[in-house]
């Protein structure tokens, strides 16, 4: 007796796989003297396998911002930076969100929690800065932490050409530490300086 093979055919299609990764799920700027400004780099990373457009990258919450990222399709494996800032109207406490809408993980957003303290400036205090030139340096960035957040933030959204720098943005009681990079005419940053650290006094 012959057997009776049953062939079932079974079709489907591939889903293509999204997923767009932030270089930090938080973003804390510490504190910031009012009217000051700071700000810190997050990194976009397509870790999928097919392009990822971001439509929108906006920040909410009071004294916050952000630059660049929007209208910007990555390829798998590559990544876009962009800067968020904190620049405090008030004293005390503000937090917001960095939100990125995508067609990643099937449109949905990726949120970056914000927070950071706006510290009435005392008046009488600043930083200033200077260092030797670096040869075939074109300008500078200066980048400072402050205690109790390792992250450094840059202080000069363009170039310093010169070899000294005021920071005026401090707070009584603080203490910050600053580091100095170079960028040549090919626009290549070189590895940070050594860092140095400055308490400010109380009033």
């Amino acid at each position: 007796m012959a057997a009776t093979i049953a062939i079932i055919a079974v079709a489907g299609c591939g889903v293509s796989e999204r997923s767009l990764v932030p270089s930090a799920t938080k973003v804390d700027f510490g504190n910031v003297a009012v009217g000051g400004s700071t700000s810190q780099l997050v990194t976009l990373t397509n870790m999928g396998k097919v392009n990822v457009s971001i439509a929108k990258v906006s920040a909410s919450g009071k004294g916050f911002s952000v630059s660049g990222g929007s209208n910007v399709v990555l390829a798998p494996s590559q990544a876009v930076t962009v800067s968020v800032g904190f620049n405090p109207a008030a004293s005390g406490k503000a937090t917001g969100t960095l939100s990125v809408s995508s067609d990643a993980l099937s449109g949905s957003a990726v949120s970056i929690a914000l927070s950071g303290s706006g510290e009435a400036a005392s008046g009488k205090h600043s930083v200033a800065l200077s260092w030797q030139p670096s040869s075939q340096a074109i300008g500078y960035f200066i980048y400072r932490s402050a205690k109790g957040n390792g992250a450094l933030s840059k202080l000069n959204p363009t170039l310093n050409e010169s070899t000294s720098f005021t920071d005026s943005t401090v707070a009584s009681g603080e203490t910050y530490q600053y580091v100095v990079t170079s960028v040549n005419s090919s626009n290549v940053e070189s590895t940070a300086s050594n860092q140095i650290a400055v308490t400010i006094p109380s009033p």
